[in-house]
């Protein structure tokens, strides 16, 4: 089989179409979402931002609904393989943040991905105070 390259968005969506999810405790309801990147006043196709949505709990109120995970960029001509492997990080990246979320010592999620850059340098700061 040849790995063909991606052209267009049809190409993208094509090649996502063909992703899919063993039933397992992973089978979330994955769906893609491809937008166009241009630049310049002629608009300039250059690639893809695509990214995953799944469906999970609200990590605050435990309601199910659907979460987003971040953009990643796919250029014009990549391979039909960097389509696939792209997917792939955006959904290891989901299934990451979710465990780490999930994870909770003595009741507590010490593992929480929405802390931001200040907060998880507390404990370095926390030391030199000492």
């Amino acid at each position: 089989m040849e790995d063909t390259t991606v052209a267009t968005i049809d190409d993208v969506r094509a090649v996502l179409s063909r992703v899919s999810f063993a039933p397992s405790c992973l089978d979330m309801g994955w769906q893609w979402e491809v937008e166009e990147l241009r630049v310049g006043a002629e608009g300039t196709l250059k690639g893809w931002h695509v990214n995953t949505t799944f469906q999970r709990p609200d990590t605050d109120t435990g309601i199910v609904g659907t979460g987003r995970g971040r953009k990643e960029f796919v250029a014009v001509g990549t391979s039909e393989s960097g389509v696939v492997k792209t997917a792939w990080l955006l959904a290891e990246l989901i299934v990451r943040h979710e465990l780490m979320e999930a994870f909770l010592y003595r009741g507590v999620r010490i593992f929480d991905p929405h802390h931001t850059v200040d907060e998880l340098s507390l404990p370095h700061r926390m030391r030199e105070k000492k």
